[in-house]
């Protein structure tokens, strides 16, 4: 990147740069609240070039803390800015402490991580990520759905728990949005044949993995089966009992004909090796959070920039 201007402050212990080029602008803040701890931020934009000859820019804030024992917590949030250039100036896309606002005027990919990593290595690591498809989605009806992923890992178990649901924020404006980092519910057919995600989900149920990591390996991995269902709307391979001989080629859970079906292709709908059996979905594939205390403890993670 060609910088066109670069500006270095210092004022009370605060350090600041601002880099800018023709199409970005990177804000850098290093503030030293008290010894040996700090709090780091970093906001900006850069263009994307054009897609369909529609200027795009991905806004980014990312806000950190760090103590004097090492342990961090930090937010980062970034999404893609159509034919408009990100207000950097602490209002409107970004709020009075330069982080990216929710109700700014994104149009697509709105995405939102926390993450608690401690430095004690027998405590638990947390991490919260969601994501918004587009259009200021969750103020539209008809997507107000968080993609929302959630995992603790502990390095000295060599143990982790994964959850994987979708979060709702009502399609209110304005607030926090903090349902939208939380799972609230399952959708079992988010983009299937004859899918209503009105009215097709599992209240309080999201998928769950238990991760296990080999040695001094970085990878973790599933220890138990991975998610494994026909996408039905009620989230059982047929919602109407009976046995495996019930279900039929072409016709949705409810028996319907499955006419609204993608390419020419008929939609073979859950008649597959893996999903053609009739039965409930087993623990390891979906579970009630409501009183899952793992969740919550997970859930319960530090948000840096809450008040």
């Amino acid at each position: 990147i060609s910088f066109t201007s670069v500006t270095w402050s210092e004022s009370s212990g605060a350090y600041s740069l601002v880099l800018n080029t023709s199409d970005s602008e990177f804000n850098i803040k290093t503030n030293k609240t008290s010894e040996g701890e700090y709090a780091n931020n970093i906001w900006g934009y850069f263009g994307l070039g054009d897609n369909d000859l529609v200027v795009e820019y991905l806004a980014f804030s990312m806000y950190g803390l760090k103590d004097s024992s090492g342990n961090q917590k930090i937010k980062f949030i970034s999404a893609i800015f159509e034919g408009t250039t990100p207000n950097t100036g602490g209002s409107g896309d970004y709020d009075s402490n330069n982080l990216l606002e929710f109700t700014s005027s994104w149009t697509r990919d709105h995405r939102t991580i926390i993450m608690n990593d401690s430095s004690d290595n027998s405590a638990d690591k947390l991490m919260k990520y969601s994501w918004v498809a587009g259009n200021n989605a969750p103020l539209i009806a008809a997507d107000s759905y968080s993609r929302t992923f959630m995992a603790k890992i502990n390095e000295d178990s060599n143990s982790g728990v994964a959850y994987y649901g979708y979060g709702n924020d009502g399609g209110t404006s304005g607030g926090d949005h903090a349902n939208r980092l939380s799972i609230t519910n399952f959708l079992c057919n988010w983009t299937g044949p004859g899918n209503d995600q009105s009215t097709s989900f599992k209240q309080n149920f999201a998928q769950k993995q238990v991760l296990t990591r080999s040695g001094t390996k970085s990878m973790w991995t599933p220890s138990e089966s991975y998610i494994d269902y026909a996408p039905t709307r009620s989230c059982t391979d047929n919602p109407s009992g009976g046995s495996a001989g019930t279900r039929v080629l072409n016709q949705y859970s409810t028996g319907d004909a499955a006419t609204h079906v993608v390419g020419t292709a008929p939609f073979n709908y859950g008649l597959t090796t893996s999903m053609g059996e009739a039965r409930l979905l087993s623990s390891s594939e979906l579970q009630d959070i409501s009183s899952d205390t793992v969740y919550d403890a997970i859930n319960a993670i530090v948000d840096p920039t809450a008040p």
